[in-house]
């Protein structure tokens, strides 16, 4: 009995710690991420990633580091900004898990773009892999496609509290 009970409180405590990190996740990468993409600021951007960053568009066949994906955003905020583009994104999670200073995550996610009183919406699927550094969550690894991700499979994420 004092096992079972010994097993119990254990397995209470690793779910409120992860709850507790996962929170700090969401506060840490996820708000900003949405704040500073749909603000179209690169250098706030690239704060939410790790220095050691991997970066992958599955499909692509390339792998990006940092330096690579901060040019690449840089020229595209400019140029969405030069042609009167304004974007935002939405998360939703199918997966999420954190295990001390590291967590893994799935998802997808909505971006919405309006240009000349024109709304568009493209869909993705990610699988990010978050490391905590210096105290602060950052994204270590990130890959995604936007193959066959639709409305329907981005509603069909879990926590939608996590949809900014």
């Amino acid at each position: 009995m004092q096992k079972a009970l010994f097993i119990f409180i254990l397995g209470i405590n690793a779910v409120l710690a992860q709850s507790s990190s996962q929170k700090e996740i969401n506060e840490q990468v996820w708000k900003r991420f949405v704040e500073a993409y749909s603000g179209q600021n690169t250098e706030a951007f690239m704060e939410i990633h790790s220095s050691n960053l991997v970066r992958m568009p599955l499909g692509e066949g390339k792998i990006s580091r940092f330096e690579q994906y901060k040019v690449q955003n840089e020229q595209n905020f400019v140029y969405q900004k030069n042609t009167g583009t304004k974007i935002s994104i939405d998360f939703t999670f199918a997966y999420r898990t954190v295990t001390g200073s590291v967590a893994y995550e799935i998802g997808y996610y909505r971006v919405t773009s309006q240009k000349d009183n024109k709304t568009n919406y493209y869909y993705g699927m990610f699988n990010v892999i978050l490391r905590k550094e210096n105290g602060t969550w950052k994204i270590l690894s990130d890959a995604d496609t936007g193959e066959d991700v639709t409305e329907a499979k981005f509603k069909s994420g879990k926590d939608w509290s996590y949809v900014f």
